[in-house]
């Protein structure tokens, strides 16, 4: 995957990420196939380092900004609705300039280019290439409200063009339509997992991945097992849930279903090992806060392996250890369980992580605030360096940048 934005949030010009692997002499292993060109590599993760507020999440942002107009620009905005886009605040011009958006990426083995441009008010631009046979082909582009449509993108494109506002994309029109190929690929956004608060809550699902508990108990934490509870809360909570319950269903339509129990029904206790041999299940908030995060991570994590698809975690390293979260990455890199080709972008101020072994240097990407406040992003393959050489102590000397002014 590529994906590359500018004006929006601290994004003032075009800046870029990309998870296609250098020519560098790094260990391969781990790394996924290309479709149709074996001299290309994929990168199953990256990591990306910055100060704080130098804009590590404002490319995270920007990403499930481009999701929501994917997924839900038709569907939930209004005809004369604003876009809701943040641009970049410090500088004038950029309250006029469109914020603009670009992806490549490969959707079952085949590559696309999907880009946008948007105002305040409406989409200036919209476009969606393949590339059969390494060679770009339009399958439809659509620039001040004219739309033209690729021979091969077959299906009822012209009638959905004219039920497309001006402030949704087409695609997202297409994919509620039930157009074939182009809900194909809004399902590839769907399928783009954000992490970035993990609080303490209840599960509410049938069961917990074992992989989980197998996961805990290899890093260990004494966790051995689980078991389900039925959720306890007290009856001022369960008489404000009825108050909340009773004024959404006032407020809202017949088109929308609204979940009776707004309470979880379900919570988790994990297991750990009495002196006598038998388990004890503690309640979550008796956990560390490690623990805690994990049970949700990895619940993200193994979905996205099981699936396929892309998994951003902000500040991957928060309440963890260095070993846990090359445990975490190692997954990704392991051809055995990530057998559907996902991937990993996550953001971190753990150095350690630098010197690991685990990771090629192309998978280190930095983020540097400039002196007009915008974030610029790069990697470290734009610094020439070999393999063996400290990273951690190199970074943490501000050889490579993105690090405070202190």
């Amino acid at each position: 995957m590529q994906f590359s934005v500018s004006n929006f949030l601290a994004i003032k010009n075009s800046q870029s990420v990309s998870l296609v692997a250098s020519d560098l002499s790094d260990a391969k292993a781990g790394l996924l196939d290309y479709p149709g060109r074996e001299d290309v590599k994929i990168l199953p993760s990256i990591m990306i380092y910055g100060a704080n507020a130098s804009g590590k999440t404002a490319i995270i942002n920007s990403i499930n900004f481009m999701k929501y107009m994917v997924i839900s620009s038709y569907n939930k905005k209004k005809a004369d609705e604003e876009i809701g886009r943040e641009v970049f605040a410090l500088c004038n011009d950029c309250l006029i300039l469109p914020s603009k958006f670009s992806i490549d990426f490969i959707l079952n083995k085949n590559r696309y280019h999907f880009s946008f441009a948007v105002s305040d008010k409406e989409v200036i631009f919209e476009e969606l290439y393949d590339y059969p046979k390494n060679r770009k082909r339009k399958l439809y582009h659509r620039s001040e409200g004219k739309f033209s449509f690729g021979r091969n993108l077959k299906g009822k494109n012209k009638t959905i063009s004219e039920i497309t506002r001006k402030n949704s994309l087409y695609i997202s029109a297409a994919a509620q339509a039930g157009h074939g190929l182009l809900s194909e690929i809004a399902r590839f956004f769907e399928g783009i997992r954000t992490v970035s608060a993990v609080s303490v809550r209840a599960f509410d699902s049938d069961e917990l991945d074992p992989r989980i508990i197998e996961f805990l108990k290899e890093i260990g934490t004494g966790v051995v097992g689980y078991m389900r509870v039925p959720a306890e809360f007290p009856e001022e909570v369960k008489s404000l849930e009825k108050v909340i319950y009773d004024a959404v269903t006032k407020l809202s339509t017949n088109e929308v279903e609204i979940k009776a129990n707004l309470l979880p029904s379900n919570e988790i206790r994990l297991a750990h090992l009495h002196e006598s041999g038998e388990e004890v299940f503690f309640d979550l908030v008796k956990e560390s806060s490690g623990t805690r995060r994990l049970l949700v991570l990895l619940g993200r994590i193994y979905s996205v392996l099981d699936k396929g698809g892309v998994l951003i975690i902000d500040e991957l390293d928060a309440s963890l250890h260095t070993q846990i979260v090359e445990s975490i990455v190692n997954l990704f890199s392991n051809n055995t369980i990530n057998k559907n080709n996902s991937q990993l972008i996550a953001t971190t101020h753990d150095t350690n992580i630098l010197k690991s072994k685990f990771f090629r240097r192309d998978q280190l990407w930095f983020v540097q605030k400039a002196y007009d406040g915008s974030a610029h992003i790069y990697p470290l393959t734009d610094f020439r360096t070999r393999k063996g050489d400290n990273l951690e102590r190199g970074y943490l000397q501000g050889r490579y940048g993105a690090v405070p002014y202190i």
